[in-house]
């Protein structure tokens, strides 16, 4: 969906040169297809390696997964989307499709234990992924603006042998402030149109 095409694009365009191989997994062949293509055919993503598979596809899925350095979950599911034990040690992840309490694409208990792990809100503590963990737990290290603004850290992930997790349910402060930025980029570029509501 049009949540993990964007992810990829972010991440080829903030860590340029850093992201070769792209691995998407769908519940479909044919979605998993139509977003490869769709990268393919795009100038700044045609240079991306990409392989597809289905989430059923348990060998392909575990191999994948233990070799990722980045795992963008972009699903919104009751239960997590595989064995999270399978992730390795150095790996980021980005959970984005799950914002309910009822639904966990990440396992809780793999987040609990595993991950030192950042909030977009502190309402993303209700969500099921979260479900384990308060503000006060050891392995919440804080909320994204908190960790922008230098007041947490991430500690040293890699001594702890923690993944690092982003969960995000999505806000509209982020809304307003991406489009904010998109406008005055617009100006300064002279792109766009203008439009009276």
């Amino acid at each position: 969906g049009i949540q993990a095409e964007m992810h990829i694009r972010m991440l080829n365009c903030i860590l340029p040169g850093q992201i070769e191989k792209v691995s998407i997994f769908n519940r479909t062949q044919k979605r998993a297809e139509a977003l490869r293509d769709s990268l393919r055919n795009d100038p700044d993503t045609a240079h991306l390696e990409y392989s597809i598979a289905t989430l059923d596809q348990e060998t392909v899925l575990k191999e994948t997964v233990g070799n990722a350095d980045i795992i963008v979950t972009a699903t919104n599911t009751a239960f997590p989307l595989f064995d999270w034990s399978w992730v390795n040690s150095n790996c980021h992840i980005n959970g984005i499709g799950s914002y309910m309490s009822s639904s966990e694409e990440v396992d809780s208990v793999f987040v609990r234990d595993h991950c030192i792990t950042v909030a977009d809100t502190i309402e993303a503590l209700d969500v099921g992924d979260l479900k384990l963990l308060d503000g006060s737990s050891e392995n919440f290290a804080g909320l994204l603006g908190d960790l922008l603004n230098g007041s947490v850290t991430l500690g040293d992930s890699a001594i702890s042998n923690k993944r690092t997790f982003f969960k995000s349910v999505g806000t509209c402060v982020q809304d307003i402030f991406t489009a904010d930025d998109v406008i005055k980029n617009a100006k300064i570029l002279g792109i766009g149109t203008e439009v009276e509501m």
